[in-house]
């Protein structure tokens, strides 16, 4: 049991709160990545 779990387990109301974080993250990574890509190839 991982504390992800053990966190998911004591706030369960809240688990969409770590969803959305996760989330929001990957579609900030994936953005910067797009972003940073078309710097390149404008270039």
């Amino acid at each position: 049991m991982g504390v992800r779990e053990f966190i998911l387990d004591i706030y369960p109301s809240e688990s969409w709160i770590f969803k959305l974080l996760f989330r929001t993250a990957s579609l900030y990574k994936l953005h910067s990545f797009l972003l940073c890509s078309y710097l390149i190839v404008s270039k």
